[in-house]
C-alpha cells in the first residue's frame, strides 16, 4: 500500500493555513534543543533538562500540530488515511504536506513555533514527582545532530552546553538502567551494537542510531509518553493507549531477560533469539482500552511525542488540548474507536509490506550465496540467511550436497533453531527421498531439545495447520479425561496424550505417553503427538493423487505439492485408507462445542475449576464461628504479574488450640484465590481435628452451567448445512464503563435474521444475543 501524492486541494489547504498572530502575544516562550538526523526537516520534539540539588526538571516540547490541523478537516482525514510518515533510504513520504511538516510546524531554529510543553519534575531515582502541560511557543536555541551531540560530550569540554549535555546523557543512561532493573526489555549496547525495539525484540543497532544522543531522545520520549498516559488514565479520560501483549507460548519475563543477557555475552545467539521472539509477541496496537505494554513492562503507555509523523499522537493531542482549555474532547468515544480500528489496520498493512520487501531482499541475497558457497560457509552464516537458503533449496526439490553437509554441521555445533526444524518438518515432508531422511533427523533433534516441541506445536496452531489442541490423561483404572493430572498409575507414572482438531476431525496418537511428573508426561506427549502428526502428514502426501491422474499413486520420489491445507489433508487421509493400524493414531469426528468446552476447561488450573464450584469460603467461616477452638480466618492479598496477566497471591491464616495454620495460593482473581486458600485451610483443620465436620456446606451443588447458546446455534447450522452465524460487535460508552452491542446474523429459509443485545462485556452481549436467536429457533420449531 504505497502512499499516494497529495491532491491539489490538500496542498491548497496546507498553504492557506497560518499560525494565528495572537499566539505570539499570549503564549509563553520556552527554549530548548533539538537532536535529529543531519538531514531531518520534520523536527517535532525539543528538550531541555535542568539539574537541581534534589531533583531534575525535564521539559519536552512537542509541535502543536492540532492548532493548525483541526478535527474533521481535509488534512485531518488525509492524516488518518496515511497514518504515519514513511521513511526510505534516501527520502520520506510525509503524513502531512511538507509545507506543514517541514516548515510551518517544524521546530527549526530562529523562529517561534506553537508547541505543547510537558514540564516534569523527577526524583534523582527517576520517579515522577509531578507533571504539568501548557500551550507554548518554542524557540530552538540549538539544533544538534546525533553525532554532533556525542562529539560535544566526548571531545568539546569547553563548549558552553557541555555540562548540560553531560547531565542529559547521564540521566538518560540512568533512566534506561532503571527500566531494565524493573523488568523492561531495555538494551542499548553501543559496544556490541545491539538494541531492543519498543516491543522487546533485540536487534542489531544500525550505525546511524549508535549514539549516546539516541539514548537521550529515546529515554526522554518514553518517560514523557508514559507520564502523560498515566495522567489521563488516572483522570479516566478516554485516550489512545499503546498496548502490547504476548502469546500463550511466551516464556516468563525473567527467562526472556536471561536469554537477552546471553546474547549480550555472545552475540552469535542473536538470530536465534530474534526468531523465537517473533512467535512470543503479539503486534503492538492502539486502543482506548488500557491493557498495558509488555515490552516496556508498563501498565500504561501511549504515543504523544510525534504528532507530525504519527496520527495516534495527533489524536491524543486533540484530547490534551481540550483538557488544557477545560472543554470536551472534539473526538467522541465511538468516533475515536472507529479511527483507531482503521489506524491499526493501516499500520499492520505498512508493516506487512515492509516485511515482504525485506524478505524478498534477503531471498535474493540468499540465492546469490548459493551459487559458489562451501558447506563450511553455509554452516557459518546467520540463522536467518540459512533459513532462507534451506527454504529455497527445499522448494526447488533438488539435491544440494553443500547445503546437506552444512545442515549436519549446524546440528553438530547446535546452530539450529525452531524455525529451521519447523521448516524441515512442514515443507520437506512429501518431497523427494533426499529430504525424508532430514525429516527423521529433525524429529530426533526435536526429542533432545527441551521446550522446542511445545514451540512447534504452538507454531502449527498459529499457522492454522491445527485448529486447537488439548491434553488427555489416563489413570491406573484406564479412565480418560482432560482434568486427570492428579491421577497416577500403579507405578507412580503420569500418562498424557495430546489431541488436536484438523478441520472437523480430531487426530491423536493411540497410546499415552508416560512421565514421572506431569510436566515430563506433557513434554513427552507433545513430542509423540508431533511424531504422529508428521508421520500422518507424510503418509497422506505419499498417497495423494496428482491433479489430472486417474487411480495412480505417487511414489516417494515423485514431486508433490509443497504443503497440504486442512481440506487436502483430510481428503488425502480418507482416500488413502490409512487407519489406526498403519498410522498409530486415531482420526475421528468430534463435536465442535464439546471441544471448545474441553479446551477452556483444560486451561483452568485445579484451584480455579474445582474449588470454585463449592462455597469453601462460607463453609470455613461457618465452622470457625461455631467452634471456639478456631479463630476466624484472615486473608491478605498481593497483586503482581503483567498488566495483561495479573496474578493475585492470597495468604490465609487462622489460630487453633493446636497452633497457627497458614496457607498460600496464587490465582487470577481475589475470589478464586480466596476460595482455594479456604479449601486448603479446611483440609488443614481436618488433619489436626479428625472429627471436624463441614457437612452442612461441604457438598454444595455446583452452580448451574449456562447453556452455550452460540454453540447450539453453530451445531444447528452444521446440521442444516447452512452458513454459521456471524457475530459483530460495536462499542459504546466511556473507557471505564463501556457498553458492547453484539449483533448475531443467521441466514434461514425465510431470509436473514438479526438479533441484537448489549451488555457490559463482549462475552455477555454475545451470550444474550445468541439466546435471542436460540429462542427464535425454538419458537419456530427449527431446533
Amino acid at each position: 500500500m504505497s502512499a499516494r501524492s497529495f491532491y491539489s486541494d490538500e496542498l491548497h489547504e496546507a498553504h492557506s493555513l497560518e499560525i494565528p498572530s495572537e499566539l505570539y502575544e499570549t503564549r509563553p516562550i520556552i527554549e530548548g534543543y533539538t537532536i535529529d538526523g543531519p538531514d531531518s526537516k520534520d523536527l517535532d520534539d525539543g528538550i531541555n533538562l535542568t539539574k537541581y540539588d534534589d531533583h531534575y526538571n525535564l521539559q519536552v516540547s512537542i509541535a502543536d500540530v492540532a492548532e493548525l490541523i483541526k478535527p474533521h478537516s481535509m488534512l485531518f482525514h488525509t492524516a488518518l488515511e496515511r497514518c504515519a510518515t514513511r521513511y526510505y533510504l534516501e527520502r520520506n513520504n510525509p503524513m502531512l504536506p511538507r509545507i506543514i511538516s517541514e516548515d510551518k510546524l517544524s521546530l527549526h531554529p530562529d523562529k517561534l513555533t506553537p508547541a505543547i510543553t510537558y514540564d516534569m519534575n523527577i526524583t534523582p531515582e527517576g520517579e515522577l514527582i509531578d507533571i504539568t502541560f501548557r500551550e507554548t511557543m518554542f524557540r530552538n536555541i540549538r539544533r544538534l545532530s546525533y553525532f554532533g551531540f556525542d562529539k560535544i560530550i566526548t571531545e568539546c569540554y569547553t563548549d558552553p552546553d557541555y555540562v548540560k549535555f553531560m547531565d542529559m546523557a547521564n540521566f538518560a543512561n540512568y533512566l534506561i538502567d532503571q527500566r531494565r532493573q524493573k523488568g523492561a526489555f531495555a538494551i542499548y549496547d553501543l559496544i556490541n551494537k545491539l538494541f531492543t525495539s519498543e516491543e522487546g525484540v533485540i536487534k542489531p543497532l544500525p550505525n546511524h542510531l549508535a549514539h549516546i544522543s539516541n539514548i537521550v531522545i529515546q529515554e526522554f520520549m518514553i518517560f514523557t509518553n508514559k507520564s502523560v498516559s498515566w495522567f489521563f488514565a488516572e483522570k479516566q479520560i478516554p485516550f489512545v493507549f499503546r498496548n502490547h501483549t504476548v502469546r500463550q507460548n511466551a516464556p516468563k519475563r525473567s527467562d526472556i531477560l536471561q536469554q537477552m543477557n546471553m546474547v549480550l555475552i555472545n552475540p552469535k545467539y542473536l538470530d536465534s533469539l530474534r526468531k523465537r521472539s517473533r512467535i512470543w509477541y503479539n503486534r503492538a496496537n492502539y486502543g482506548t482500552e488500557l491493557i498495558g505494554h509488555f515490552g516496556l513492562n508498563e501498565d500504561c503507555y501511549s504515543h504523544i511525542t510525534s504528532p507530525i509523523r504519527r496520527v495516534p499522537d495527533l489524536l491524543d493531542e486533540y484530547i490534551i488540548k481540550a483538557y488544557i482549555h477545560g472543554t470536551e474532547s472534539p473526538l467522541k468515544p465511538d468516533e475515536l474507536n472507529g479511527y483507531i480500528e482503521g489506524i491499526n489496520a493501516v499500520m499492520n498493512e505498512i508493516k506487512d509490506e515492509r516485511k515482504i520487501y525485506l524478505k524478498e531482499k534477503e531471498q535474493f541475497a540468499a540465492k546469490m550465496k548459493m551459487e559458489n558457497a562451501t558447506a563450511e560457509e553455509f554452516a557459518a552464516i546467520s540463522m536467518d540467511e540459512f533459513h532462507l537458503i534451506l527454504k529455497d533449496s527445499i522448494k526447488l526439490n533438488e539435491k544440494h550436497e553443500n547445503i546437506e553437509k552444512a545442515l549436519q554441521l549446524r546440528y553438530e555445533t547446535n546452530r539450529i533453531d525452531v524455525n529451521i526444524i519447523y521448516l524441515i518438518l512442514t515443507e520437506a515432508a512429501g518431497k523427494k527421498s533426499i529430504w525424508l531422511k532430514h525429516v527423521k533427523t529433525a524429529l530426533a533433534y526435536l526429542l533432545k531439545k527441551k521446550g522446542m516441541p511445545m514451540q512447534i506445536l504452538e507454531m502449527l496452531q498459529q499457522k492454522d495447520k491445527i485448529k486447537r489442541y488439548a491434553y488427555e490423561w489416563e489413570n491406573a483404572e484406564g479412565e480418560i479425561g482432560l482434568r486427570m493430572q492428579e491421577w497416577v498409575d500403579a507405578d507412580g507414572k503420569f500418562k498424557a496424550r495430546v489431541k488436536a482438531k484438523v478441520r472437523d476431525k480430531i487426530i491423536k496418537p493411540n497410546t499415552f505417553s508416560e512421565g514421572s511428573s506431569r510436566t515430563q508426561a506433557k513434554q513427552r506427549a507433545i513430542f509423540d503427538f508431533l511424531r504422529f502428526y508428521f508421520k500422518l502428514t507424510m503418509s497422506a502426501l505419499m498417497k495423494k493423487k496428482p491433479v489430472g491422474s486417474e487411480g495412480s499413486e505417487l511414489s516417494e520420489s515423485s514431486e508433490l505439492s509443497e504443503s497440504l491445507n486442512d481440506d487436502e489433508l483430510i481428503a488425502a487421509l480418507e482416500e488413502s485408507g490409512l487407519n489406526e493400524d498403519n498410522i498409530e493414531g486415531t482420526i475421528e469426528q468430534f463435536n465442535e462445542w464439546e471441544l471448545k468446552k474441553q479446551d477452556e476447561d483444560a486451561k483452568q488450573s485445579p484451584a480455579e475449576k474445582t474449588k470454585s464450584e463449592i462455597n469453601y469460603i462460607g463453609a470455613l467461616q461457618e465452622f470457625c464461628v461455631t467452634h471456639d477452638s478456631v479463630s476466624e480466618p484472615e486473608f491478605e492479598f498481593t497483586l503482581s504479574g503483567e498488566a495483561h496477566a495479573p496474578r493475585v497471591t492470597c495468604i490465609g491464616t487462622l489460630s487453633t488450640d493446636k497452633g497457627k495454620i497458614e496457607r498460600q495460593v496464587v490465582s487470577t482473581t481475589k475470589k478464586l484465590a480466596k476460595q482455594a486458600v479456604s479449601f486448603l485451610l479446611i483440609n488443614a483443620i481436618k488433619e489436626i481435628k479428625p472429627g471436624a465436620s463441614f457437612s452442612k456446606n461441604e457438598f454444595l451443588a455446583p452452580a448451574e452451567i449456562p447453556k452455550d447458546y452460540y454453540g447450539l446455534i453453530i451445531g444447528y447450522c452444521q446440521k442444516m448445512k447452512i452458513p454459521p452465524p456471524e457475530a459483530t460487535f460495536e462499542r459504546k460508552g466511556y473507557l471505564q464503563s463501556p457498553i458492547f452491542v453484539c449483533k448475531i446474523m443467521i441466514i434461514l429459509e425465510n431470509g436473514q435474521q438479526e438479533f441484537t443485545a448489549e451488555n457490559s462485556s463482549k462475552q455477555s452481549a454475545k451470550r444474550d444475543a445468541s439466546k435471542l436467536c436460540y429462542d427464535y429457533l425454538v419458537e419456530k420449531q427449527l431446533i
